[in-house]
């Protein structure tokens, strides 16, 4: 399935590899950290700029058990 967050700011971000990166993205209610992938790297600029509304699933992930990885994003 998939899951769509509103209005989310990067509180930060790093990269871990050639066009991957981790963000940690928040809201009023929290905060949440995402993954993405080399196919989204596009949305990055969108991400950084200003509030956005994420597309996201979410995937098993051997070292934590799950992890959102974003899809797809637009300006809030």
């Amino acid at each position: 399935p998939m899951f769509v967050a509103n209005g989310v700011h990067v509180a930060s971000a790093r990269q871990f590899a050639e066009d991957c990166h981790e963000l940690t993205l928040e809201d009023g209610s929290g905060r949440m950290k995402a993954v993405v992938w080399p196919s989204a790297a596009s949305l990055l600029p969108l991400l950084r700029e200003s509030r956005s509304d994420v597309l996201f699933q979410v995937e098993p992930d051997r070292f934590d058990g799950a992890r959102v990885v974003i899809a797809d994003a637009r300006p809030a």
